[in-house]
């Protein structure tokens, strides 16, 4: 679990993010949000999943369903939010699998900002 910290109702949340290039094709990607970005290259990759991040917290922030989604996503509050370790995501993933499996992944944690979960 990744470090979190409390900020004016918001919390960051430190998450694994797997990089890794396909047929010429950069990914990065959050197994515990089931988010990807890619790109041309690592950098176009980051700001694809950068955008990507910000799309999820608006959108299921705007329709109430942040903490559903976050639940259905095998995420936990107790009382600090905890979100399943990536081997636990391997085997329900199949990008992440092959990733891990054929792929030459770079994992590195990033923090996120998020609404505090009631």
């Amino acid at each position: 679990m990744g470090r979190i910290s409390h900020d004016k109702g918001f919390i960051k949340v430190e998450v694994p993010v797997v990089f890794f290039e396909d047929d010429g094709i950069y990914y990065a990607h959050i197994p515990p949000l089931d988010i990807t970005g890619y790109g041309n290259n690592e950098k176009e990759a980051r700001h694809s999943l950068t955008v990507m991040v910000d799309e999820f917290i608006n959108y299921t922030t705007e329709n109430n369903t942040l903490n559903s989604e976050l639940e259905r996503l095998g995420w936990v509050k107790q009382p600090e939010i905890h979100y399943p370790p990536i081997s636990d995501l391997i085997p329900k993933n199949d990008q992440l699998k092959d990733a891990i499996d054929n792929k030459t992944p770079r994992i590195e944690r990033i923090d996120i900002e998020m609404p505090v979960l009631i």
